[in-house]
């Protein structure tokens, strides 16, 4: 009976090896919203809503995102988790599975040859668009603190929605909703940034046409703009009209209040832009935006910019993105004064001379922002995340598939009274040591910052059991002195973290952080369990 059932999953692997392969699709970051991660991959590569993404910087896997919208020739994705830690550049690779060309033929003309018609229902059923596809998660979390003094402790469940119905009725059209409400019960002491009792973050809540078969598109909601990052997110309406290569908008709203979800419209964002894009795959592309933004706060002038954001791929060996600033007005003499300044200006070039090797200049500059109705200054931000300003580099090398190294280092000018700031670390990481399954990373990085300096160095372990089943170890140890005062500080964080899919579906994750600290030890906590659908 055994080797009956042994022979009949073989023969129906083998079947299903003849008519699917796998093959992996390379891309690029190409753009990170307040919720989603946007890359240069869709339709014509055979991916797929589901599907998912892994994201690589330096050879280091630092997470993966599932694929919630496709066009053409780009795609979104959604992440849980802070979206921090990725960079417009970073590389992208998709697991696709599809049919084997040579099979689907082979197998067509069997079935024509004693079918002659059989196959017509199929192509046809085939070629019509899924509708209303549901996508994402519900997940019920806690977050805990318990640290040495009671009143610093923690204790936050929460409850975590996140969901898109994608192409509603067969219109194209996307409702996505992401939203967290949690409890705190911390003392009336507010480190953590909770005030006591129950708050809701909402993040995302829209409605949503990007399709680039369809020359209209549209958005409702609580949205960011692809087009125009540098306005952040915001609640309002964005709308575009497309013909051939070039994409004609218009957007405007109230700046989104992202710890609730309260609409305040005492302040505005509004822009017009134009989007050039032109394509013959990614590795031969150029995708190009002009803005014009104002902002207003009791519908007088804030501040008004151009943006300008530009993308190309000059083969698969490089690829450059670069966004900016330009602020058309300045305070002179207590007046506003018309004006043509650079505020920001964001450069990375990508450079892959080799399959296993890659390399990364970048380089950033900013200046502060007077805003004119609020009567304060910015440190302002192209996209919606912090930058660091300066140069900035970076040289992976994967060696035989089992050892990546990898070096970094970032220089910035000083600024006012602070120092010249630099950074030099390398990581060293190993896959499948022994044969053991185990993978292992260490890494260090010593710093001089505007008034410290210091290191840190990193030790990790982790394992993948039966494909559902991950452990994480981690060692950590963070030291600075404060060069004015010639004081020290250390901290050493030990971490355990275990990741579980109880079935293809449900999914719970535990983490653990022992936090040994001069000053304080603590404890923190972070479970979470869910289903995705």
């Amino acid at each position: 009976m055994k080797q009956t059932i042994f022979l009949l999953i073989s023969l129906i692997g083998a079947a299903s090896a003849q008519t699917q392969q796998k093959k992996e699709v390379h891309s690029r970051i190409t753009y990170i919203s307040g919720t989603n991660i946007y890359m240069g991959a869709g339709n014509l590569d055979h991916i797929s809503v589901g599907d998912t993404a892994r994201i690589f910087k330096n050879g280091s896997e630092l997470g993966s995102a599932i694929i919630t919208a496709i066009a053409d020739s780009s795609s979104a994705a959604s992440y849980h988790g802070a979206l921090s830690k990725f960079t417009v550049g970073d590389s992208v690779t998709i697991d696709v599975w599809y049919e084997s060309a040579q099979a689907i033929a082979s197998e067509q003309a069997n079935n024509k040859s004693r079918h002659a018609m059989s196959n017509a229902p199929q192509i046809q059923k085939s070629s019509v668009p899924v509708e209303n596809i549901l996508t994402g998660r519900i997940a019920v979390q806690y977050e805990g603190v318990i640290a040495e003094e009671s009143k610093f402790d923690l204790n936050q469940p929460a409850l975590m929605l996140q969901m898109r119905l994608g192409n509603l009725f067969g219109t194209g059209t996307a409702l996505s909703i992401y939203d967290r409400g949690f409890y705190s019960t911390p003392d009336d002491y507010s480190l953590y940034g909770n005030r006591k009792g129950f708050q809701q973050n909402l993040y995302d809540f829209s409605l949503t046409r990007e399709n680039e078969k369809s020359p209209l598109g549209f958005g409702l909601g609580r949205l960011t703009s692809r087009f125009v990052g540098g306005l952040g997110t915001f609640d309002g309406a964005q709308i575009y009209y497309r013909i051939d290569k070039f994409t004609a908008g218009l957007l405007g709203g109230a700046a989104a209040n992202i710890p609730s979800s309260v609409l305040n419209f005492s302040g505005t964002k509004t822009a017009a832009f134009l989007n050039y894009h032109t394509s013959e795959d990614f590795s031969h592309q150029y995708d190009g935006t002009i803005a014009y933004g104002v902002q207003t706060v009791g519908g007088k002038l804030d501040r008004d910019f151009l943006y300008l954001q530009n993308m190309v791929s000059l083969g698969p060996k490089t690829s450059v993105y670069e966004s900016s600033e330009i602020d058309l007005s300045e305070l002179s003499n207590g007046a506003r004064k018309t004006a043509f300044n650079f505020s920001n200006t964001f450069l990375s070039v990508n450079y892959y001379p080799a399959e296993w090797l890659f390399a990364n200049l970048g380089y950033d500059a900013s200046r502060e922002v007077y805003l004119f109705q609020t009567m304060r200054t910015i440190p302002d931000s192209l996209v919606d995340r912090n930058i660091l300003q300066g140069f900035r580099g970076s040289v992976t090398a994967d060696l035989s598939g089992e050892f990546t190294l990898s070096a970094n280092g970032s220089f910035r000018t000083e600024k006012g009274f602070a120092r010249n700031e630099r950074t030099l670390g390398g990581t060293i990481r190993g896959r499948d040591l022994l044969e053991t399954g185990m993978n292992a990373a260490l890494q260090y990085t010593s710093f001089v910052g505007a008034f410290t300096n210091g290191g840190d160095f990193s030790f990790e372990l982790d394992r993948t059991f039966f494909y559902s089943l991950s452990l994480t170890l981690r060692y950590d140890s963070y030291n600075v002195t404060v060069s004015t005062v010639q004081q020290s500080y250390s901290t050493q964080t030990l971490t355990g973290y275990v990741d579980y899919y109880i079935s293809p579906r449900w999914f719970i994750s535990i983490g653990v952080d022992d936090i040994i600290d001069a000053t304080m030890n603590s404890i923190q906590i972070n479970a979470e369990i869910g289903i995705s659908f």
